[in-house]
């Protein structure tokens, strides 16, 4: 399976919810997560620590600017 990651402006969230609430076969779901980024010679690393949880994840993203996309690895580290 492949991740797409659309990035877009909201004007009515509430319509927007409501839409994907109709076109998903799963209930909601909130992950509260903090996302920290750092340059690297190829694109960035992102490394990314949930709320709840021991699990941290790193994402190495490498960037095609002539086609504006992006792919990316990424690892999953227990903390403690």
């Amino acid at each position: 399976m492949r991740n797409i990651e659309i990035k877009a402006v909201i004007r009515d969230i509430e319509h927007t919810i409501s839409k994907a609430t109709e076109l998903s076969d799963t209930a909601q779901t909130e992950i509260k997560q903090h996302d920290i980024f750092f340059k690297t010679k190829e694109g960035r690393l992102k490394l990314r620590k949930f709320k709840v949880g021991t699990v941290i994840k790193f994402f190495n993203y490498k960037y095609n600017y002539i086609i504006l996309s992006s792919k990316y690895q990424f690892f999953s580290c227990p903390l403690g």
